[in-house]
């Protein structure tokens, strides 16, 4: 027998089962008001993460780092994190905290009421945010809520037994479908690391038979061909900035069509994706000083968690956000096809790794990446490097896209599952 429904009033849940109630979301929580204060040293720090909260050691978090802790908030086991600023773009919106600790005052962090499941509502908030269904509410530019904002908003309340049944089968059906995921990713992972290897062995030891080497300057070589030259980036490159000035855009200078924008998100393989970026205006993008992109320039990213990242622009057209830059060849030593694949090899992430060592907030210039030293073959034997590893990569990344795939075709089964039985579309089977 199917189920009694009814309208939610809420657009975008629809119809839930008749029994189900439909509350506000400060009837399900109370905000937290805890500031650590002096315990801070003694108290975890917290990080929410795309996986959720995460235990993190004092002073390894990426950005700038507080000079007192004092003022984080406390989290207690089942309170729920919030983070209700940069809807249009945060990788993360909530997590529930399986432990006690302090996160950053900038999040809000919800208890749970009682009679409510905190499981139930950790899964509530994992399909809501999965398509920022909150950001056309949002009145700033910056796509945020206020805490009132956020509380006045509905949220679908079933018996506190029906919300346990929800989570407990849902631990299940989710558990296995990252059980899948993860197998998938680990054999990208593999894939990846032959693909470095790859890359790094056949520009260490070039396209032809070179029976005598030398010693190596360059950090994690020990010796290269006899005849090529090893020389630093900021002799063959030109390196340039997006705008970081007053006229950086935001808001309504962001539109569905115009000029591409972009992002870390947008370097996935080697070459630039422009289905990731996001667009600006015509008259936005001719009122900045900074990049304008040129076929060829390998954009490049200096901060954050995807630091390092690069690919390479297809089309002459564009800019960056001022996280990343352009690296741009000027010299006829190299192609830039062959600084593409040494600056996606151990060659590169040896000498990032060595530049930001011990940085709290890792963050590189175009200065530090100017002294990155590469080596540099014959033009004749870099156009044959390329060549073969063309041709080789191009079946590894095929390889990589299908299993690719099959894990984005898997969240995306996940995420239904999660909509399907939190909104009471589907009903957990008798004896799950």
């Amino acid at each position: 027998m199917s189920r009694v429904m009814k309208n939610s009033g809420i657009p975008w849940i629809g119809e839930i089962p008749r029994n189900w109630k439909v509350l506000r979301t400060k009837n399900v929580f109370s905000i937290g008001k805890d500031i650590v204060g002096a315990q801070s040293s003694n108290t975890q720090l917290l990080s929410l993460t795309t996986k959720g909260i995460k235990a993190i050691p004092v002073g390894s978090t990426s950005g700038k780092v507080p000079d007192s802790y004092d003022t984080y908030q406390v989290v207690h086991k089942n309170d729920l994190v919030m983070c209700l600023f940069d809807l249009d773009c945060s990788a993360v919106f909530s997590g529930l905290s399986s432990i006690d600790g302090m996160i950053s005052p900038a999040y809000k962090v919800l208890s749970i009421r009682g009679g409510f499941s905190p499981r139930f509502y950790d899964y509530w908030y994992a399909y809501i945010f999965d398509g920022r269904k909150y950001k056309f509410l949002s009145k700033n530019i910056r796509y945020s809520l206020t805490y009132d904002e956020f509380a006045s908003l509905g949220i679908v309340a079933p018996s506190f037994s029906e919300q346990e049944a929800i989570a407990t089968f849902l631990d299940k059906k989710c558990g296995e479908i990252d059980e899948m995921i993860s197998l998938q990713e680990r054999i990208v992972s593999g894939l990846i690391e032959y693909r470095d290897a790859l890359i790094y062995e056949t520009i260490v030891e070039g396209a032809l038979d070179h029976p005598k080497r030398r010693d190596s300057i360059i950090p994690g070589i020990d010796k290269i061909p006899t005849g090529w030259i090893e020389i630093k980036l900021k002799h063959l490159c030109s390196f340039h900035n997006g705008d970081r000035s007053e006229s950086y855009p935001s808001g309504d200078d962001f539109v569905v069509t115009g000029v591409p924008f972009y992002g870390a998100d947008s370097l996935n393989g080697f070459y630039v994706d422009i289905n990731k970026a996001r667009y600006i205006t015509e008259e936005k993008y001719n009122s900045l000083g900074g990049l304008k992109i040129i076929a060829g320039d390998i954009l490049y990213t200096l901060r954050g968690s995807t630091i390092g990242k690069n690919a390479m622009a297809i089309r002459s057209v564009g800019t960056t956000a001022s996280s990343l830059m352009a690296i741009r060849v000027k010299s006829s030593l190299v192609d830039n096809r062959m600084l593409l694949y040494i600056l996606n090899s151990p060659i590169e992430h040896f000498q990032r790794d060595v530049c930001i060592n011990g940085s709290t907030a890792p963050n590189l210039s175009a200065v530090n990446v100017g002294e990155f030293i590469i080596p540099v073959p014959p033009i004749e034997e870099q156009h044959a490097i390329v060549g073969y590893l063309d041709e080789k990569c191009s079946i590894i990344n095929s390889l990589i896209k299908a299993k690719q795939i099959k894990i984005d075709a898997l969240r995306e089964y996940k995420k239904s599952i999660i909509y399907e039985y939190v909104t009471g579309k589907k009903e957990v089977p008798y004896g799950e």
